[in-house]
């Protein structure tokens, strides 16, 4: 008896970005909302993703690569393994940068560059804020104290790119510096990221704890003497709000 073979079409089910989302979220047994939590999303904003087939952008593929090893690259493109390679996820090194303008691995020149850019754009907030707050651009007096505190905010980042210069002229003492750059840059959160950077296990690994605890100890008062200059009293606050509150004053960045 001769049977006739039908043709079978097979269609991909995981065509899309979005179909190896999903998939990875059943591999790993999860429902939507701890899968959606884990990743770093809420649960009605991994409903939103799923039911308006939204995009997933890369910063969202490595965070799913982080928490499961599922390979961003596959996720995104359908390529390559599907297991990551540990050494490629994404680093801290990588993540500052994502989170100041797209960019991908990086050295300490141009880590040094991403993380000072982003500590001035702060700075040049809190001095515009404290502007307002202390009325500089109509009061004399206050335009005076704001440029001697100006002043000293030079002063502070150059002792700040001072330390890292210092640290480049050493041998060893080299590898300190992106674990200084990100400490720099995550301040108060740096002791609970830390573990996450390849580059401070890299320090760690060359016995240079000490030295780095040295510099990131100077590193820090520079950064608590900086932030002190526009830190603002209660009646300076007050005065920002009512200003921000009836449009005289519209917050820069």
């Amino acid at each position: 008896m001769n049977v006739k073979k039908k043709k079978i079409h097979e269609v991909n089910p995981l065509k899309a970005p979005l179909d190896r989302l999903l998939r990875v979220q059943k591999l790993k047994g999860m429902n939507s909302k701890d899968f959606a939590e884990s990743i770093g999303l809420t649960g009605p904003a991994f409903h939103n993703l799923k039911t308006r087939n939204s995009k997933i952008s890369r910063p969202l593929a490595y965070a799913v690569e982080l928490k499961t090893g599922i390979s961003a690259e596959w996720i995104l493109t359908g390529e390559g393994k599907l297991k990551s390679d540990p050494r490629n996820r994404l680093d801290l090194s990588e993540q500052v940068v994502l989170e100041i303008m797209v960019g991908s691995k990086i050295n300490a020149e141009t880590l040094q560059i991403f993380v000072f850019q982003n500590l001035e754009r702060n700075i040049s907030k809190a001095e515009s804020d404290f502007s307002m707050a202390t009325g500089a651009l109509v009061d004399e007096k206050a335009m005076n104290e704001l440029q001697k505190r100006s002043g000293n905010k030079l002063k502070y980042i150059g002792e700040l790119s001072g330390i890292i210069d210092e640290l480049k002229s050493g041998n060893l003492d080299q590898i300190c510096i992106n674990p200084l750059l990100l400490a720099i840059y995550y301040k108060d959160e740096w002791e609970n990221v830390r573990e996450r950077s390849k580059d401070y296990k890299d320090m760690l690994s060359y016995d240079l704890k000490t030295k780095f605890e040295e510099v990131l100890k100077k590193s820090m008062r520079i950064l608590n003497k900086i932030d002190s200059l526009y830190r603002l009293n209660s009646n300076q606050h007050e005065k920002l709000r009512q200003k921000l509150l009836s449009g005289e004053w519209i917050r820069s960045g």
